[in-house]
């Protein structure tokens, strides 16, 4: 009996490890993709500065783990990647990054996207995981992102669900910020609300873009309507005395 319990205790290990790192492992960072030239960006002055400290593990999406700075005022976004996945099928991805950084930088709150490996003066990222243990990444040979770290768009609003004046104006905040981006025939392939956008300061921001598409035919009427529809259903839910407030 011993030994059999011994046994399941070592075969759960593994498993229990992972869920406390949230399977954040160095080997998941890399991909085997040579560098394309209309993924380039070019450094920022500020990116030493801004990752002159230890970053924290913050939490793990679809598309990358995410790391917070010590002021709380960054996010670095280290892109995963599934070796048994068709390399092809990160190529959207990069895509996207792309537009975002050249097309809607300031609606994103990007800094920096890196989605090339390169052997320039990258600074060595130092960073703990969320267990604690410290790792150095040499960012030229990962894929990642830099952004600003924006309030989440749920925990705003529902601060702001006691002040009708302040409600409207973030409402107006998302709405342009919508407004905005299909101005210019982007639309994000995924709609989520609570998953996607968030607030800086005055600013609605769209902090996850990995989905983005171009569509020079997009009419952004139906864009608006698309979301529309999602903020009334959450308001619905969450403030319905704020419903009428998106018309």
């Amino acid at each position: 009996m011993r030994k059999i319990l011994f046994i399941a205790i070592m075969l759960s290990l593994p498993f229990a490890a992972t869920r406390l790192t949230q399977g954040f492992r160095i080997s998941k960072l890399r991909l085997d993709w040579p560098a394309d030239p209309k993924w380039e960006t070019s450094v920022p002055a500020s990116l030493n500065e801004i990752l002159s400290e230890p970053f924290t593990f913050l939490g793990k999406g679809v598309q990358s783990f995410v790391f917070e700075s010590p002021d709380k005022r960054y996010v670095v976004k280290l892109l995963r990647f599934d070796r048994k996945r068709d390399k092809t099928k990160y190529i959207p991805l990069f895509n996207a990054c792309k537009t975002a950084y050249d097309r809607l930088k300031e609606e994103t709150g990007l800094i920096y996207v890196h989605l090339n490996p390169t052997a320039i003066d990258l600074p060595i990222f130092h960073c703990k995981d969320a267990i604690g243990r410290s790792f150095e990444i040499n960012l030229n040979s990962v894929r990642f992102i830099v952004q600003k770290k924006v309030e989440e768009l749920e925990e705003v609003l529902l601060r702001e669900r006691n002040d009708p004046i302040g409600m409207q104006k973030r409402l107006d905040q998302f709405f342009h910020l919508i407004r905005s981006r299909a101005s210019i025939g982007v639309w994000n392939k995924d709609p989520s609300l609570s998953r996607n956008f968030g607030f800086l300061g005055g600013q609605a921001i769209e902090f996850d873009f990995g989905n983005y598409r171009i569509d020079p035919n997009l009419d952004p009427n139906r864009e608006m309507e698309r979301y529309h529809k999602k903020m009334r259903r959450w308001l619905s839910k969450n403030a319905p005395e704020y419903y009428n407030s998106t018309q």
